[in-house]
């Protein structure tokens, strides 16, 4: 995950710490915003306001300028390719943990093999 934003505010954010000028859009994960500025190495400034529980209103609030959204590249990377959301920093942390599961007591089948096999292949990239 990486701060993402709109090019013009992000032309405007020469260091981690001036995200502290800008409005720091918060997620229902309210920790994610603390364990990236951990990572950048700077203070994190308080991150106040509405709390969303959609990256993608994240995403379009940060695309129209309302402000700073800390969001899953991978998810977003179409939006940064077609020049909507800019990552003005380097700077990624990674969150949580995925599990893929089934009931011990079946054997896993070849589809679940198969799509097991394809998934692990999936979050490697």
């Amino acid at each position: 995950m990486a701060p993402l934003c709109a090019p013009g505010v992000a032309s405007r954010l020469l260091h981690p710490s001036d995200l502290g000028q800008v409005t720091l859009l918060p997620s229902y994960r309210s920790a994610e915003w603390l364990g990236w500025f951990e990572a950048a190495g700077v203070p994190c400034p308080p991150v106040t306001g509405p709390v969303f529980d959609s990256s993608v209103a994240l995403a379009e609030l940060a695309t129209s300028g309302a402000g700073v959204a800390l969001l899953p590249i991978s998810m977003f990377e179409s939006y940064i390719t077609k020049g909507r959301l800019a990552q003005p920093f380097g700077v990624t942390i990674s969150v949580g943990s995925y599990y893929l599961a089934w009931p011990s007591d079946r054997p896993a089948t070849p589809a679940m093999s198969t799509f097991s096999r394809w998934l692990t292949g999936q979050s490697a990239e």
